[in-house]
């Protein structure tokens, strides 16, 4: 959704966002065009057949087998796996790659299929499944990884008489990358850390390009951001104003006292913390 927010700045659409049950329901509203757009859809021929995909991926995701915390399997214990019981998102892609999973590991196992991944861990929680596969963009710290199965790229569709909107979805993605072209694997990562319960995440602002990024990645994620900076003090000044909620500096590499004072007053001014770090590389011996 970040992404597709960032993709109506440059291109002044607007979204809505219709709920479905079912993968089937969802190809059906795009069929029958009571929706436009799909934009987690993986490849597969006989989709590619009836509608449009878009040339450039819209993203990535892998394939997470997991297990409740509490049962005691360990990570990859393939012998857990042998005759138990496993959750499958019906017509999922992760369906699809356990399924391989499990040939290539001569698994047996019982399969159970869910309409939804809500559904699918209220089982496990219940002690119904051992397992169940999904996406890494639905995963959550609050379950046992056992295993990562397969990395897949999804992409955009919509009927082929809508090729227009795939052509201008192309040109404003490749925009924002030239733009900003570490804003979607850093909003991945982000999100990734946040569903693993990760509570604030620092980062490292080199240049200019990279306050720019810190700014567009604040508009767009909740995790607090620490602005690391070294050497250039105003690096610095430009992370507060792109609304960073911590500035991480080494006073013995950020320059003369005056910048120093600097730094300081416009965090205070802004009520903005101030990490010290210092390492003896950057203290005068004097």
């Amino acid at each position: 959704m970040e992404y597709l927010n960032k993709i109506s700045e440059y291109t002044d659409w607007t979204f809505e966002y219709v709920k479905v049950a079912s993968w089937s329901e969802t190809f059906q509203k795009l069929r029958y065009k009571e929706i436009d757009l799909i934009c987690t859809a993986h490849y597969t021929e006989e989709h590619a057949e009836e509608f449009l995909y878009s040339n450039i991926p819209f993203g990535y995701e892998t394939t997470l087998l997991y297990t409740h915390p509490d049962s005691g399997i360990t990570y990859q214990d393939h012998d857990a796996l042998e005759n138990s019981k496993v959750g499958l998102l019906l017509e999922s892609y992760s369906s699809f790659d356990f399924i391989n999973y499990a040939e290539n590991y001569h698994l047996k196992y019982e399969a159970v299929y869910f309409k939804s991944k809500n559904d699918m861990k209220d089982a496990l929680d219940r002690g119904e499944i051992d397992f169940f596969a999904i996406g890494s963009r639905y995963g959550t710290a609050s379950l046992s990884l056992f295993d990562r199965l397969n990395a897949n790229a999804f992409y955009c569709i919509t009927n082929k008489d809508n090729p227009e909107i795939i052509q201008e979805l192309e040109l404003t993605i490749q925009e924002i990358m030239f733009d900003f072209p570490d804003f979607e694997g850093n909003l991945k990562q982000l999100k990734a850390l946040e569903e693993a319960g990760c509570e604030i995440v620092r980062m490292a602002v080199p240049d200019m390009e990279a306050v720019k990024v810190l700014g567009r990645l604040k508009e767009h994620s909740n995790i607090p951001l620490v602005a690391d900076i070294h050497f250039d003090y105003k690096l610095a000044l430009e992370s507060l104003n792109a609304g960073v909620d911590k500035i991480r500096i080494n006073p013995g590499n950020i320059g003369s006292a005056e910048k120093v004072f600097a730094v300081a007053d416009a965090c205070q001014l802004k009520n903005v913390p101030i990490r010290i770090g210092v390492n003896s590389g950057s203290v005068e011996k004097d």
